[in-house]
């Protein structure tokens, strides 16, 4: 059977008039998605340091998300807390962490203490661990000197405590910790925190509360 004219019209293809005009919306669309993406990494570029102003600048997001990781890395392997707080004298504060009995000595040793201290006036966050190869690696310190705020300043003058200095995180505007369920040798201690970064013209703030591995009896 020959296909009736009504039929051939139905079967016809598009004309030029609909093909550009097709062309002309999906361009348009196109151009929004990609203006979109244009104003995303320009506020991404202008919350984060410039890389060209400082090539080791990471930005604040994802060095704020990294380093909250690695806080919580190191007290969920530490096995027991010392003193941790808020300095009286509002210069920042401090956090002591006793790691695991390296020398088997089941007493506190200098290389198994980490120390996690803010200054509030660089706002920087900084960790001291002496290396296990240090000349006084293996000293004793005994649970009171690192289970007071006095003891934050008498640490860090130890030999070999300065140079093990690494940075945490940068541009901190609050950092608050605090030691839970300690002389409960039924729970697990914890180390709640809060840590508020500035980003840009904004600061962003969490709290944390981080176990230890499990209880432990405090040491000598």
């Amino acid at each position: 059977m020959t296909p009736s004219a009504t039929q051939l019209r139905c079967r016809r293809g598009f004309t030029l008039t609909e093909l550009l005009l097709g062309i002309v919306i999906s361009s348009m669309t196109l151009g929004a998605l990609a203006a979109l993406a244009m104003a995303v990494g320009q506020e991404w570029e202008n919350s984060a340091p410039k890389y060209w102003q400082n090539p080791n600048a990471t930005p604040i997001r994802v060095s704020s998300y990294q380093s909250t990781a690695r806080i919580e890395n190191i007290i969920k392997h530490a096995r027991y807390l010392g003193w941790a707080g808020v300095k009286s004298d509002g210069s920042g504060s401090a956090a002591f962490l006793w790691m695991n009995d390296d020398v088997r000595s089941g007493e506190v040793n200098l290389c198994e203490v980490v120390l996690l201290d803010y200054v509030a006036a660089t706002g920087i966050l900084t960790m001291y661990q002496v290396p296990t190869t240090a000349s006084n690696a293996t000293d004793n310190l005994t649970f009171p000197r690192i289970n007071s705020e006095n003891r934050v300043a008498e640490f860090k003058a130890r030999s070999n405590v300065p140079e093990s200095a690494k940075v945490v995180l940068r541009n901190v505007v609050r950092f608050v910790p605090a030691a839970c369920n300690v002389s409960d040798a039924t729970m697990r201690p914890s180390l709640e925190y809060v840590l508020e970064v500035r980003a840009g013209s904004r600061n962003r703030c969490e709290y944390r509360a981080v176990g230890l591995r499990s209880p432990s009896d405090q040491p000598s």
